[in-house]
């Protein structure tokens, strides 16, 4: 009977056997804990241009999570902007296809234009389609250290001080051409134009002489080459500005000691036009640098060059101003003249404007209303 009930339970296992009973590994279920999508859908939006743009958190790759071989990558890039380096090489010549700049298939944030050859001192910056610079601002051009050929990086989203940087790759000898200088302003449109070049001097090669040109009160000038690559003016390299209407004499020092001024213009004659009066006027975050007759500077009646605005007043803390003229043409602030000027307090302040300073000094001050 023992014999017969193990035979029987032998051939039981059997049969179950036979039908496909028990639990093969073949219908393990796949874990959920680290799933792989290959639906998870890749943004077509473009590259943001701000580098303060914080990076999207909706699909995070986890380091944890094994990447499968079976799931499709998508092959289509997202659409990005157009890039271009601007700078002194071409005129400042903006979205210039010559120069567009090549996109990191790795990094979309990341743009390069390689072997472009520089001349110590050139300045660049990049641009986009849409004209947002980069970095924006002004006093911060990248500045060719020496003479050669130069990869060009751009990164978007890096800090403003680092988007753009240069990175030499070669050795570069300019050609040998001969050079032209000429006397650009306010009265030939700021371009190199026939009748405006200097001469130079046959006893002295460093010195070019423009002998008459007609300069009209409170326009400005500087010096340049025919390629506009290299600009002269004053000492600090600020635009030379004309106070009185007249015929003038330009000379030009292609080098000169520390603190000297390569470009000095000189009154010759009248040019017989009548004497320009100019008005300036005070304008800042107050009035959204607009020129308001409110804030009209008077003239100092023993300095036709001093003028004054005796009592600005502001509400707020961290207001920034300027002078300007009517036209908005030119503009007086600190930092030598090119910067705002920031009242730290709200109060009320004295402005004064002076058209010429001694070099290092600025043109506009601003004191207490109170004050000596």
């Amino acid at each position: 009977m023992k014999k017969l009930f193990l035979i029987s339970t032998a051939f039981l296992a059997l049969a179950m056997s036979a039908c496909g009973g028990g639990n093969p590994s073949s219908q393990a279920p796949q874990s959920s804990a680290a799933p792989q999508s290959s639906a998870a859908p890749q943004s077509s939006e473009p590259a943001p241009e701000s580098s303060a743009a914080p990076q999207s958190s909706a699909a995070p790759q986890s380091s944890a999570a094994p990447q499968s071989s079976a799931a499709p990558q998508s092959s289509e890039a997202p659409e990005i902007l157009d890039y271009y380096v601007v700078g002194s090489f071409n005129s400042w010549t903006q979205q210039d296809e010559n120069y567009l700049m090549t996109v990191d298939e790795e990094d979309y944030n990341h743009f390069t234009f390689v072997e472009l050859p520089l001349l110590e001192g050139d300045e660049l910056k990049c641009i986009s389609e849409t004209s947002r610079w980069y970095p924006d601002g002004m006093g911060n051009n990248t500045i060719a250290p020496e003479d050669g050929i130069y990869t060009v990086h751009l990164h978007t989203d890096a800090v403003k001080a680092e988007m753009t940087t240069l990175e030499k790759t070669g050795e570069y000898i300019p050609p040998v051409v001969e050079t032209t200088y000429y006397v650009v302003g306010d009265f030939n449109d700021w371009g190199p134009t026939e009748g405006y070049e200097l001469v130079q001097d046959t006893e002295d090669e460093n010195h070019y002489v423009l002998a008459e040109v007609e300069i009209s009160a409170y326009e400005k000038l500087k010096v340049t080459d025919q390629d506009t690559r290299k600009w002269y003016g004053n000492a600090n390299n600020d635009d030379i500005l004309v106070l009185e209407s007249g015929i003038y004499r330009v000379d030009f020092y292609l080098e000169v000691e520390q603190g000297e001024d390569p470009v000095v213009a000189t009154f010759v004659r009248s040019s017989g036009d009548e004497p320009v009066e100019m008005n300036f006027y005070v304008t800042g975050d107050f009035d959204n640098w607009t020129v308001d007759e409110a804030y009209l500077m008077r003239v100092d009646p023993e300095d036709g060059n001093h003028f004054i605005f005796d009592e600005l007043v502001t509400e707020d803390d961290g207001i920034e101003i300027k002078v300007c003229d009517a036209e908005q043409k030119l503009w007086f602030g600190g930092n030598e003249g090119t910067g705002n000027i920031m009242l730290e307090t709200a109060g009320t302040y004295r402005v004064e404007l002076r058209l010429q300073v001694e070099q290092g000094e600025p043109n506009v001050v601003v004191i207490p209303a109170d004050a000596e």
